[in-house]
């Protein structure tokens, strides 16, 4: 409310920060997005994006152009864990949602040998939640025996809930950040850069240059500090 003169002003310009915190509902598949990224184990790597929504409609275009996927990166946006799914006729609850559809990505043998992220976004909102006591946890999870406040036995929890659907032995590396945090996204991009290095040294052998397929921002809509690697 506090910025709403300057942002129907005749002469607004979006600051970075309004910039971060835009949003647009991903319909369809965007693909073709490609990037030439240097790497310590090639010159050249060519990452090649596709960016599919996780609404509900969009989910059945998946199977169409998102095999041989090298890569997934699964968004759970933590600070919509109280909100409900816009389509869904059923109450569910956007965190239960993106279990679900994590489970499917997890189970799919489209990406049975994918690298898997799963990066939890909006910690920043999760944490005034959490910590307000506005939107207690066990509400929408009636096994989490945390204390109401506790953010990081918050945290905890969640994380258990989506890792106990992996596939046994399943490596999952996962991070925690605020997406408008820009160095904990730097951070983030630069762990992925990483492992995908390290793939592909396990992947040839030796030094070459190769493209990788990442399928992106599959979320659960209604619209980090640090990477842990992780198995079931």
């Amino acid at each position: 409310m506090a910025n709403l003169a300057r942002l129907f002003s005749p002469d607004y310009v979006p600051t970075n920060e309004d910039i971060l915190r835009a949003r647009e509902i991903t319909i369809g598949i965007h693909d073709g997005i490609q990037y030439e990224v240097k790497s310590r184990l090639a010159r050249h790597m060519r990452y090649t994006f596709f960016d599919v929504g996780g609404r509900r409609p969009e989910r059945r275009k998946w199977r169409y152009r998102t095999d041989g996927i090298d890569v997934v990166l699964f968004q759970a946006a933590l600070g919509a864990y109280d909100e409900p799914v816009a389509e869904a006729e059923d109450g569910i609850f956007q965190m239960t949602e993106a279990l679900r559809l994590w489970e499917t990505v997890c189970t799919s043998a489209l990406w049975a040998d994918a690298i898997l992220f799963l990066n939890f976004t909006k910690v920043d909102i999760f944490e005034q939640k959490i910590l307000s006591g506005s939107e207690p946890l066990k509400t929408y999870f009636p096994t989490y025996d945390g204390d109401v406040g506790d953010v990081n036995a918050a945290l905890t929890f969640l994380k258990s809930q989506f890792m106990a659907l992996t596939k046994s032995q399943r490596v999952v590396h996962t991070h925690f950040l605020d997406a408008t945090d820009t160095k904990q996204v730097r951070d983030m991009i630069n762990d992925i850069k990483m492992i995908v290095d390290e793939g592909n040294a396990r992947r040839t052998g030796f030094m070459h240059t190769l493209g990788w397929r990442f399928i992106t921002s599959i979320r659960a809509d209604k619209y980090s500090k640090g990477v842990e690697n992780s198995t079931r």
